[in-house]
């Protein structure tokens, strides 16, 4: 007989919500969500060692080479109670940087293109790179619309468990018009502890219903919220008709366990940013410094005019020290990124921005588009903070083309060996 007591159901999706969350032998290695109430009823949680899992999720790994603590955490709603015991293992060791992961989609027609494909690069080279999987995606969608555009991986800040994140559209089958006034709300993600083995895809609701679309979802951590800023793209409409045609802003919302959002709201609107043309906003991606942050959108900056005098949509940069800092007091520090470094105007958007191994120097990926060309071009700077971007000399680069719109995650050696050695399962 099914238990009917208030608290049994709310107990049973805590289990849920926390199984979710843990890796192979109910290890946690991150920070955890544990609902406060499920279904009207309210949760407590207690730990016997609050100092490594708080009743508030927050986490505190033990330091590598420690051993590893088990830790009881127990659930409480409505007189009952449930524990469940956990490992905590301790951080992974240090190592040096080795090599990158490009985790990208494949501009094609054909089948299999609108999924998610991994390049690594040439040994520790930035800018020569390979598909691996003899070519063919890694990760397929069976969601959704069936594809994936706008992947973006996310290394933990404990740095052993990653995340991606990628949008639900298929472009070619959809006429873009109605991709921006009903679109897909969800974004799809995939979680490992090794790079190779991603587990179920979740199909996730994180627009309201006033959105029309949910394009380019990125994540990075913060420190301060204790859990990971997700954003991306939206146009929100008025009306249920969705006749006007709004600018796109950049939205966002912060999740520990990937399942579980909070309430978006508008992180970037170009009516509200300073000088912005008031055109749409597109594909923001963000930069950790020493100093705090600088974002990087696709949009038009008011006085930036191409070689006919039109308004130039390219992609300018932003920085302040914390990612909640309000939209008017984020500096501006370059716009017409690529125009400027190309010499001359060429349509591109995408960008993705990592730091080189060495430490010497940034580089920017900026995804071209257009009848003559599509994929990744690498620009180069010193210093992130500064527009003195130049564009790398094709020369220099090997990037297969079509290679579009992902993000690049610097590896470790280990990490780096795996991979390379690795043959993958279709």
């Amino acid at each position: 007989m099914k238990n009917t007591h208030p608290g049994a159901e709310a107990l049973r999706s805590a289990s849920l919500f926390l199984d979710r969350q843990l890796s192979a032998g109910r290890r946690v290695k991150g920070a955890l969500h544990l609902p406060g109430a499920i279904g009207g009823t309210t949760l407590t949680w207690d730990t016997s060692h609050p100092d490594v899992v708080g009743p508030d999720g927050r986490v505190r790994r033990p330091d590598a080479g420690s051993p590893p603590i088990e830790v009881t955490l127990t659930a409480g709603a409505a007189g009952m109670r449930n524990a469940h015991v956990v490992t905590v293992p301790p951080l992974p060791s240090p190592e040096p940087l080795f090599g990158y992961l490009l985790v990208h989609f494949v501009e094609s027609r054909e089948d299999g293109g609108e999924q998610i494909f991994f390049s690594l690069s040439d040994g520790d080279d930035p800018l020569r790179w390979r598909r691996m999987n003899r070519g063919r995606p890694m990760l397929i969608s069976e969601e959704g619309t069936g594809a994936l555009r706008d992947p973006h991986i996310v290394r933990s800040p404990e740095g052993d468990r990653f995340f991606i994140v990628a949008t639900d559209l298929h472009v070619h089958t959809t006429d873009w018009a109605d991709a921006v006034r009903s679109g897909s709300r969800h974004i799809e993600i995939w979680r490992s502890d090794d790079l190779l083995e991603w587990g179920e895809q979740r199909h996730v609701l994180v627009s309201g219903e006033a959105a029309g679309m949910t394009w380019a979802p990125e994540a990075i951590w913060d420190d301060t919220a204790d859990a990971y800023f997700v954003h991306w793209t939206s146009c929100l409409y008025e009306s249920a008709d969705r006749t006007q045609v709004p600018h796109s802003k950049i939205l966002g919302a912060y999740t520990r366990d990937f399942w579980h959002f909070s309430e978006p709201h508008v992180w970037i609107d170009p009516d509200l940013g300073p000088s912005l043309a008031g055109a749409g906003l597109l594909d923001a991606t963000i930069a950790r410094t020493a100093d705090g942050y600088v974002r990087f959108v696709k949009g038009e900056v008011a006085g930036d005019l191409d070689e006919l005098g039109r308004p130039l949509g390219d992609v300018f940069a932003e920085a302040a020290p914390t990612l909640d800092t309000p939209a008017k007091q984020w500096e501006r520090i370059g716009s017409a990124l690529t125009f400027r470094a190309t010499g001359g105007h060429r349509p591109y958007e995408g960008p993705l921005i990592f730091r080189r191994n060495s430490g010497d120097g940034w580089l920017m990926f900026a995804d071209h588009f257009g009848p003559d060309f599509q994929g990744y071009v690498p620009f180069a700077n010193a210093d992130v903070t500064t527009d003195a971007w130049r564009c790398v000399p094709a020369a220099e680069t090997d990037i297969p083309p079509n290679t579009k719109h992902g993000a690049v995650l610097p590896l470790r050696v280990s990490e780096y060996e795996r991979l390379a050695g690795t043959e993958f399962p279709t």
